[in-house]
């Protein structure tokens, strides 16, 4: 006797969806086979067992890894592309299989979905506003017509046409709502995940705290003009730049504190000219080891943005005589560079060519319009969708840049 399962968001929250595996387990379903990409769990009645079953997600391994196959705490219950299931025979095993790489794929599912909300919000935001804006300071929006409305019944192909239009109407509906249900439980799954793994990254212990004042002496700096903050928008797309603004700064005797939180302001003190070697540092993920690592190679953090997508983090060392480096060799320093370019042309690209064809389709649409008095009001959504795409585009050239200069400068 076999039964099916079918069970599309079983990735959203993989915890729920194990103690459910083991629930069915206890009621004598034994699992038999997962069609990952249709969703479907298949079952066989069996003897009723106990068992502690574990969803891992690997792209690197066809089913588990030789070290789990010869451990005796484990019992691989099924393997497919990308993931294996296993039962915990021994919880008190030195490896447990963890989640992290699945919350790791969870979380860029949720930030790719909570970039095309926001897309499709500010999309839906600028006509709203233009509307309004029209409607209060312009004269108010007339349609006129001469088409006279017939009063014969619908013909078949018409009955036919208007159906098809509620279903695509419905389909619209449910992409947005599965989006917004998608970034909501994804962001509640990733939190249990997160205590699961161990992965929820407190920095405070890497912050140099002999450089950061209390809020009283903070409020001394200001009042005395020692304190100095500037304001840099979009350093990180030219990040050797940034880098030796920073040290020019330091030659100056302007002494870096500490950044804000979002990065965008650097706060310095009226000091001594020294010399300090900064360093801006892109990681896909940051973990303890890797704030550690440089800890203790003597770099001080002064920002990191701790997520996992765009992981910044600006770095500093003074120095005497000679200067610090933070990759040693060449290759590595290409690496770099070039993983951070990729990390954002990849996304940049599409976003300059979605707005600016949004902005054509705009345009064109204005030949319907040529009646409504506040055509002015409506220049100004393509014209802002310009402006968009004209931002990423720069961006992506000064990234691609920046990968250019570090390539040449090494060699």
């Amino acid at each position: 006797m076999k039964k099916r399962k079918f069970r599309p968001f079983w990735s959203y929250d993989v915890l729920k969806t194990e103690a459910w595996l083991n629930s069915m387990a206890s009621k004598g379903w034994v699992l038999t086979k997962i069609h990952f990409s249709r969703r479907l769990f298949v079952f066989e009645k069996g003897e009723v067992r106990n068992t502690d079953l574990k969803i891992i997600y690997d792209k690197n391994t066809f089913g588990a890894p030789e070290m789990i196959k010869e451990d005796t705490s484990f019992e691989e219950v099924l393997a497919e592309k990308h993931y294996y299931v296993l039962n915990v025979l021994d919880s008190t095993s030195e490896y447990i299989p963890s989640h992290e790489k699945l919350l790791s794929r969870n979380q860029k599912i949720k930030y790719v979905v909570g970039l095309i909300l926001l897309i499709n919000i500010m999309m839906t935001m600028f006509p709203m506003l233009i509307i309004t804006f029209a409607i209060i300071f312009g004269e108010g929006i007339t349609f006129e017509s001469t088409e006279v409305m017939e009063s014969s019944p619908y013909t078949l192909g018409e009955i036919v046409v208007g159906i098809i239009q509620i279903f695509l109407y419905l389909f619209s509906l449910m992409i947005p709502t599965w989006m917004i249900y998608t970034y909501f439980k994804l962001g509640k799954s990733n939190k249990r995940l997160i205590k699961e793994c161990g992965v929820n990254l407190d920095v405070k212990f890497t912050t140099p705290n002999n450089k950061i004042s209390s809020k009283e002496e903070w409020k001394e700096m200001k009042k005395s003009n020692k304190l100095v903050r500037k304001i840099k928008i979009g350093w990180f797309y030219s990040p050797d730049k940034i880098e030796a603004w920073l040290e020019g700064m330091e030659k100056k005797g302007f002494n870096l504190l500490r950044m804000s939180k979002l990065g965008n302001s650097f706060y310095f003190e009226k000091g001594i000219p020294r010399n300090v070697k900064y360093h801006v540092d892109y990681q896909n993920k940051n973990d303890h080891d890797y704030f550690n690592i440089n800890k203790e190679s003597g770099w001080d953090l002064f920002f990191t943005s701790v997520t996992r997508f765009f992981a910044f983090s600006v770095w500093g060392q003074v120095y005497d005589e000679q200067m610090p480096t933070f990759y040693t060799d060449k290759e590595t320093k290409i690496k770099h560079a070039k993983r951070l370019a990729i990390s954002f042309t990849i996304w940049m690209i599409p976003m300059a060519i979605l707005y600016i064809g949004l902005s054509i389709l705009y345009f064109t649409s204005f030949t319907s319009f040529d009646e409504l008095d506040f055509s002015s009001w409506l220049l100004f959504t393509p014209i802002m969708f310009l402006i968009v795409a004209l931002e990423y585009s720069i961006f992506t050239y000064r990234i691609i840049r920046y990968y250019f200069r570090i390539k040449k400068s090494v060699v």
